[in-house]
């Protein structure tokens, strides 16, 4: 085996320094997009948590007011047949 000399040796360090640059070079371009992905999640999430916030609001004031509503047409019912077994007993 022969000794290797200086200008080889810097030769194929400028080789394997440049092969580096490149696979530092794209590894740093996924590192930035992964970076923007995530940024454009986080903005996604964000709109999701108040969509979630929003429909679970809604939902709520429509179990509430639904409730609230079919005890008002019971007790108009209720009151109303109340009122007429009142007036069917005035009869008689």
């Amino acid at each position: 085996m022969k000794p290797v000399t200086h200008t080889e040796l810097d030769a194929r360090l400028a080789t394997i320094e440049a092969t580096m640059d490149g696979r530092v070079a794209r590894i740093e371009d996924a590192v930035n997009r992964i970076a923007a992905d995530n940024t454009a999640i986080r903005g996604g999430i964000a709109s999701l948590k108040v969509t979630v916030a929003v429909t679970a609001i809604g939902a709520v004031l429509t179990i509430v007011l639904g409730v609230a509503a079919f005890n008002a047409a019971l007790t108009s019912n209720m009151l109303g047949a109340f009122q007429s077994g009142q007036q069917a007993a005035a009869q008689r």
